[in-house]
């Protein structure tokens, strides 16, 4: 369901599956940090290992973040690709070096207190010339935090960090902002069928409108999305 329902959800999914299509190897060993239910890699062929800290403030709870028992199982539950859930905190994570083929992160960069530590652990542990996907809010166009977000990284100030850390960085504006977008983030509820309609057919539009490069400005994009490799 989750797979099928991805034409409708808002464009920054397609975003992130077109470029786990492009760089993750066959068969690969594949790290969600920050995944909690984690449609991103839902029926992406690949042995999947989610990583979230574990849901404990209330600030957590609120904004439904971290992972609780109750998401870790039924998550597990509905996802044959998964062959681990770990709670950890990759600023501080003891995990391996280069135990993972690949690994994405959405969203989540912008919550962490220490980036740097975060990005140098994210080299680390993937293989030499593996690929780190990584998204997060356009601070080019929205510099302000949101939330519990500690910072809004500028595309030019994402690129210096990750460029500490990689031997290869392409980051990019992505997903234009536009009425589409704001209409498209509504809730997917199949009890409400009108707005359901609605909102599938304004996340539609606006991977249309991501599309055309002249969309997808410093100003008027809502992601950054950076792949980024350590050098093989």
């Amino acid at each position: 369901a989750r797979v099928l329902s991805l034409p409708v959800m808002p464009a920054i999914y397609g975003e992130v599956r077109q470029d786990l299509r492009r760089h993750l190897p066959e068969g690969a060993r594949l790290l969600d940090v920050g995944g909690r239910r984690s449609w991103y890699t839902s029926g992406i062929e690949a042995m999947v290992t989610i990583s979230d800290l574990p849901r404990e403030a209330a600030i957590q709870y609120d904004l439904d973040l971290g992972m609780s028992n109750e998401v870790k199982a039924k998550t597990l539950s509905r996802r044959s690709n998964i062959v681990r859930v770990v709670l950890d905190d990759m600023a501080a994570t003891e995990l391996p070096d280069h135990s993972f083929d690949a690994i994405v992160s959405v969203e989540v960069i912008e919550h962490v207190d220490d980036d740097q530590q975060f990005v140098q652990n994210l080299a680390r542990v993937v293989v030499p010339g593996g690929p780190v996907i990584l998204t997060t809010p356009n601070g080019d166009g929205c510099p302000e935090p949101q939330g519990d977000h500690r910072r809004h990284y500028r595309l030019a100030d994402l690129d210096a960090l990750l460029r500490s850390a990689f031997d290869r960085v392409e980051v990019r504006h992505s997903v234009a902002v536009t009425p589409a977008r704001g209409i498209g983030l509504a809730s997917l509820d199949p009890r409400r069928p009108v707005q359901l309609t609605k909102t599938m057919a304004a996340n539609i539009r606006n991977r249309r409108e991501s599309g055309r490069p002249e969309m997808v400005t410093q100003a008027r994009s809502a992601h950054l999305v950076a792949v980024a490799f350590t050098k093989a």
